[in-house]
């Protein structure tokens, strides 16, 4: 978004934008396998269970590799429906609808991605991902710069950009994985592997967090296809508050990611003070980052813009933009603990719930009223007090003590617990 603004300006940001919206419903399959399978390899390797930990892998590969393919040929087809339910200004939408063809085949580069990275973590190893993930993004960076900043191919230079990054990264990590955990190796993996037990096992999991990352995508499609409505600039500012949600979500989903991982290997071995420890600790961690990040937006708005874009009419929706994307972070932070909490002991069903709550009584229903009576503000404003719906539906079950009564079961072939 930075280097397309400097060289794009408003409207090269606002069709970046749309795509990532739209791009965003298109990686929920991946996402949500990617949260949803280290919880019962983290579970299984509380209780010991290492038999299973393969089977897992396996299997979630190949669910989550087919789903994906499936949503990007789906996406693909339908990139002109997408585009113009956000309402795409037409001075963009040719950009926009050549760099959403190239996602939809990148989808498949990301998933995979997305589960190594997620594998790695349920296994224990949180430094390789945070590696392949800097690789991926310096390739991406560079790239960028080469495409978008020296040969001015705009959108389609970012597009292809994306691509070849989420390739090598994809190339590197799964060579990687094999080195690292032989026993994984999939030479001769073949579908009888993947029981329907365990295949059910994950889905039972994933499909919940799948189902709220849908209602956030569409939720987050309704709020753009209005703020579209008011122009490129505001469309624009629109993208730049939602790259900085995007760092920010990046950080508390870190966060929260690894405290997920310590619930479910604490949940494994039934040490309840351990989790209380972790989802108390993951709040104040993400609480620390929040004030500064806050702070800083609140503080400096203009500049912040300014790191974007020169232009005025982008950089004078600064003020007002930043000051309510301000309390969507407060939002995200205080949710990591909830989420840990949720997805450690495997009660995705109630993340999916407060989704349904988060997304269509809050953030389009009540952000379409505050848009009638406020205007482009309403609309962000609905979003960003939708944000603290999780925290307060996390918080009631934390307080309940249900999650300790909680039985996430999986399947056990075998009697041999350490093999």
């Amino acid at each position: 978004m930075l280097i397309i603004g400097r060289y794009n300006g408003a409207s090269g940001m606002s069709g970046l934008n749309i795509c990532y919206i739209v791009y965003g419903l298109l990686t929920m399959s991946a996402v949500g396998f990617s949260f949803g399978g280290p919880i019962l390899i983290a579970q299984q390797s509380g209780r010991r269970k290492y038999h299973l930990i393969r089977k897992t892998v396996r299997s979630l590969f190949f669910l989550a590799v087919a789903v994906s393919t499936a949503f990007g040929f789906a996406g693909f087809l339908c990139r002109d429906l997408l585009l113009q339910l956000v309402h795409t200004p037409s001075p963009v939408y040719t950009d926009a609808r050549f760099y959403l063809s190239i996602s939809c085949l990148t989808l498949l580069f990301f998933t995979v991605n997305s589960i190594l990275y997620a594998v790695f973590r349920g296994l224990g190893n949180s430094k390789m991902p945070l590696l392949l993930v800097l690789f991926q993004s310096a390739v991406n960076i560079l790239l960028d710069l080469i495409l978008v900043g020296q040969f001015h191919y705009g959108l389609k230079g970012a597009a292809f950009a994306m691509l070849v990054s989420q390739f090598a990264a994809g190339i590197l990590g799964s060579l990687l994985f094999l080195q690292l955990y032989k026993p994984f190796s999939f030479q001769k993996y073949g579908l009888e592997e993947s029981s329907e037990n365990m295949l059910s096992s994950i889905l039972r999991i994933s499909l919940p967090i799948i189902l709220f990352g849908i209602l956030m995508s569409v939720s987050a499609l309704f709020i753009n296809s209005n703020v579209n409505t008011y122009g490129a600039s505001a469309s624009a500012a629109d993208g730049i508050g939602n790259q900085l949600k995007n760092l920010v979500s990046a950080i508390s989903t870190g966060l929260y990611q690894g405290a997920t991982i310590m619930v479910a290997q604490s949940f494994g071995k039934k040490d309840f003070q351990r989790i209380r420890q972790v989802f108390g600790r993951t709040i104040l961690v993400g609480l620390s980052f929040c004030s500064f990040l806050v702070a800083v937006v609140v503080i400096l708005p203009e500049q912040v813009f300014g790191l974007f874009t020169s232009d005025p009419s982008v950089i004078s929706y600064a003020g007002n933009c930043l000051l309510i994307f301000a309390v969507s972070f407060a939002g995200l932070f205080l949710a990591t603990g909830p989420f840990a909490l949720l997805e450690g002991v495997g009660n995705t069903r109630l993340e999916s719930v407060s989704g349904i709550i988060e997304n269509f009584a809050v953030r389009i229903l009540l952000g379409y009223l505050l848009g009638k009576a406020f205007g482009l503000y309403g609309y962000w404003l609905g979003g960003a007090l939708a944000s603290f719906v999780m925290p307060a539906v996390g918080y009631v079950y934390y307080r309940s003590g249900r999650w300790k009564t909680r039985n996430v079961s999986y399947p056990d072939n075998t009697h041999n617990s350490n093999e």
